[in-house]
C-alpha cells in the first residue's frame, strides 16, 4: 500500500469495514502469534492509523457470524509529495506584486534604492571638451 505524505515521515491509513457488523483488529510491527495479540480494535464506522514508511500493519477482520476470519498484511510505502508550490514568500524590502498566493508563479518586487551620488573628478583628470564643435561634409 502506498500513501502520499509531504515529508515522508508520517501518514494515515484509513480503514473502513465492508460490513457494518464485522470487527477489525490490527497491530503494527511483528506478526501476531494469536488473535488476542491484535491490540487495536474498532467495531463501528472507520478508523485511522498513523503510519510511517516501511511500517507493517497486520489486520484481522472477523465477519458478522464471528467465525469467519480473514488476515491481512499491509506494508506501507510512503511516497514523496509531488507538491512543488510555495506556502509563503517573504521579501526583505520592497513591495511584492501581486500579493502572495500559492498558485501564483510570477511576482514583481518593487524596491526603492537611493541613487549613488555622481562621481566628481578633479579638474586635472576631466576630459577636455571642445568649446566649439564644427561639423562639415
Amino acid at each position: 500500500m502506498t500513501v502520499a505524505d509531504a515529508n515522508k515521515i508520517n501518514a494515515t491509513l484509513s480503514l473502513t469495514k465492508g460490513n457494518t457488523n464485522s470487527t477489525i483488529k490490527y497491530v503494527k510491527g511483528s506478526q501476531p502469534v494469536n488473535d488476542a495479540a491484535y491490540t487495536g480494535t474498532y467495531s463501528s464506522g472507520s478508523t485511522t492509523i498513523t503510519v510511517a514508511n516501511n511500517d507493517i500493519i497486520w489486520l484481522l477482520v472477523t465477519a458478522e457470524d464471528t467465525t469467519t476470519k480473514l488476515y491481512y498484511k499491509i506494508t506501507v510505502t510512503v511516497s514523496p509529495s509531488i507538491d512543488a508550490t510555495l506556502s509563503n514568500l517573504v521579501i526583505s524590502s520592497g513591495t511584492l506584486t501581486p500579493s502572495f498566493a500559492p498558485g501564483t508563479i510570477s511576482y514583481i518586487d518593487s524596491v526603492t534604492t537611493p541613487r549613488p551620488a555622481s562621481p566628481s573628478l578633479p579638474q586635472s583628470t576631466r576630459p577636455m571638451l571642445p568649446s566649439k564643435l564644427i561639423m562639415s561634409q
